[in-house]
């Protein structure tokens, strides 16, 4: 369910500037490094994947927003936890439309 809700809420977003913020990956990876984001640190190797589990961080935040997305930094799903920044969990978090609005310009 969270892919076809990702894509229209991008394609809403994409609309309100004409067509031409282009292709959804490129604009919102860099929205979200311009912001502050970091794929530093996430523990990939070159084919993205450590095969090494994470362990869990104690809870006091439970999202982060960084550049238009809420990041996710507690819960895990086994193999990997979530954790400030991107990760293999939650990737760089679910989307804040209005906030994605604010960042583009609108």
């Amino acid at each position: 369910m969270a892919a076809p809700l990702s894509v229209a809420v991008y394609s809403r977003l994409d609309d309100a500037f004409h067509d031409k913020l282009g292709a959804a990956g490129p604009a919102l990876y860099a929205n979200y490094a311009q912001a502050g984001g970091t794929f530093a640190g996430d523990g990939l190797d070159s084919y993205g994947y450590t095969g090494q589990t994470q362990s869990v961080p104690t809870p006091p935040a439970i999202t982060n927003m960084i550049g238009g997305m809420n990041d996710v930094v507690y819960g895990a799903n086994g193999a990997y936890a979530a954790t400030p920044g991107f990760d293999m969990e939650t990737g760089m978090g679910s989307l804040d439309i209005n906030q994605l609005f604010i960042n583009f310009g609108v």
